[in-house]
């Protein structure tokens, strides 16, 4: 998950994000949070914390 942490990576999470949002706001929400969860996860395994 390293090397997926860059910042292209997260623009395009958030693009990905915000254009589902577009199309279905209710939908959208639980995916991004998924997606959050994940990258905090993989940020806090990296680091130790």
């Amino acid at each position: 998950m390293r090397s997926q942490l860059k910042p292209h990576f997260l623009l395009n999470t958030l693009n990905t994000i915000a254009g589902f949002a577009k199309q279905d706001p209710r939908r959208t929400m639980i995916p991004a949070y998924r997606r959050a969860n994940r990258a905090v996860s993989a940020l806090v395994v990296e680091r130790g914390c």
